[in-house]
C-alpha cells in the first residue's frame, strides 16, 4: 500500500467524496440546527466563479488517470521524441563494467522532464541525476542507446560521486499523455463512455465543468458556513475511524508498528486524520442543511446509479456496494448508505441548478 493510502481520502474518485461518515452514538452528535447559517446556495450558484483553463487542464489530467487512461501507447512511430514517456530497462557502467544498484527493468520514464512517472496519477517519482535522459530522444525501440552522466560530488556512493558514467538503455514501448490538444472523439468513445456517459470531447469537456462547479460550490459553502462542532464529537469520530482502520489494514500487526513501517507515528496520523474528519464532519452537515432548506427526496435509483459508478472507476477499492457504504461509514455499511443517499441528493440538485444557470 502507498503511503498516501494512509491519509483519509475526502476524494476517492472524480465523481464522488466520501470520508469517515461514522454513527457515533453520543449526545455530543451535532445536529443540522446546530449550525448557525450559510451562504445564500442561489447566489453562489450563480456561476460568479471562473473556471480557467489552468484548473480544467489540472482535472482534465486527475480524471484521465483515475480512469486508467492518462497514458495512450504510440503506435505511428518506433523512434522516441520529446514529451514521450518510455517503458524501458536500463543499466549502469563505470569503466564498462555495470555497478550496483544500476540496473532496473520495466521502469516509466517522463524523457522531457528526466524523472520516473507514477503512470496511476501522472505525478514524477523523482528526477534523475542530469544528463540521464539525453540518450533516449532519438532511441528506437528494443535497439540499445546510451547516456553518458556525470555523478552529483554528493551522491551517496563514494565509488560514483562525481565520476563519469554510462547508462545503457532498451526501450520497450512509447506512450504519449492524452491532453485537451490531442483528445479526439473517438479515444472518448472508446475509454470514457462507459464510466462517465460521455461520446465527445465536447460531452467530456462539460461533464468536467460541471463536476468543478459543483466541487466549486461544496467547497465555497463549507468554508463559508458556520459550524459548532463539539471536540467530544470529533473525538468519537476519530476512535471511530481508528478502529476501522485498524481492522481493515493492520491485521496481526500493531497500529503503531504499521504507522512506523509507512514513517508515521500515531500522533501524527491522529493529526492528519482530525483534520480530514473534520472538514467531512461540515460537509455532512452542509448535505444535511441543503436537504432541509430545499426540502429534497432521497433517491433510491439515483443512489444506486452513483454507486454503480464508483464500483466502475474504482473496482480494486470498492468492489461492491457494501464496500463504498462500510469506507463511507467507518465501517457502518448503514450509516454510510444513508450519508451516500444525501450527497447523492444535494449533487443532483446542484448540477440541475448550475445547468439551469448555464443556459439562462
Amino acid at each position: 500500500m502507498k503511503k498516501k493510502l494512509l491519509a483519509m481520502g475526502l476524494c476517492v474518485a472524480v465523481i464522488m467524496s466520501l470520508g469517515a461518515c461514522g454513527n457515533s452514538n453520543t449526545s455530543d452528535s451535532p445536529s443540522v440546527t446546530q449550525m448557525a447559517s450559510y451562504e445564500d446556495l442561489n447566489e453562489v450558484l450563480s456561476g460568479d466563479y471562473v473556471i480557467t483553463e489552468e484548473i480544467l487542464g489540472m482535472y482534465f489530467t486527475e480524471v484521465l488517470y483515475e480512469a486508467g487512461v492518462g497514458l495512450i501507447e504510440v503506435a505511428d512511430r518506433d523512434i522516441v521524441q520529446e514529451g514521450d514517456i518510455v517503458l524501458t530497462d536500463y543499466t549502469g557502467y563505470k569503466d564498462e563494467v555495470a555497478f550496483e544498484g544500476g540496473t532496473a527493468q520495466n521502469q516509466w520514464i517522463d524523457v522531457s522532464n528526466n524523472c520516473g512517472i507514477d503512470t496511476s496519477s501522472g505525478t514524477s517519482t523523482g528526477g534523475f541525476i542530469n544528463g540521464f535522459t539525453d540518450g533516449l530522444i532519438g532511441a528506437k525501440l528494443e535497439q540499445p542507446v546510451r547516456s553518458d552522466v556525470i555523478f552529483p560530488e554528493e551522491y551517496h556512493s563514494e565509488d560514483l560521486a562525481g565520476q563519469p558514467a554510462e547508462f545503457e538503455f532498451t526501450v520497450h514501448k512509447i506512450y504519449t499523455p492524452v491532453t485537451m490538444e490531442n483528445i479526439t472523439d473517438a479515444f472518448v468513445e472508446e475509454n470514457l463512455s462507459k464510466n462517465y456517459e460521455v461520446s465527445t470531447v465536447a460531452d467530456f469537456m462539460k461533464f468536467l465543468e460541471e463536476e468543478l462547479a459543483y466541487n466549486f460550490t461544496m467547497n465555497y459553502l463549507i468554508q463559508n458556513s458556520t459550524f459548532e462542532i463539539p471536540e467530544t464529537y470529533v473525538d468519537s469520530r476519530l476512535e471511530d475511524y481508528q478502529a476501522y482502520f485498524e481492522k481493515l489494514y493492520c491485521g496481526e500487526t500493531s497500529l503503531e508498528d504499521y504507522l512506523a513501517y509507512y514513517g508515521y507515528t500515531l500522533e501524527a496520523i491522529q493529526a492528519e486524520w482530525r483534520i480530514s474528519l473534520e472538514a467531512q464532519i461540515k460537509a455532512e452537515l452542509v448535505f444535511a442543511k441543503v436537504v432541509e432548506d430545499q426540502s429534497l427526496e432521497l433517491d433510491e435509483a439515483g443512489h444506486e446509479e452513483y454507486v454503480q459508478k464508483i464500483i466502475a472507476v474504482n473496482s480494486s477499492y470498492f468492489p461492491d456496494a457494501e464496500s463504498i457504504h462500510k469506507y463511507a461509514g467507518a465501517g457502518d455499511a448503514e450509516a454510510g448508505e444513508e450519508y451516500l443517499k444525501t450527497q447523492t441528493a444535494v449533487r443532483d440538485y446542484m448540477l440541475e441548478k448550475y445547468r439551469n444557470t448555464v443556459t439562462e
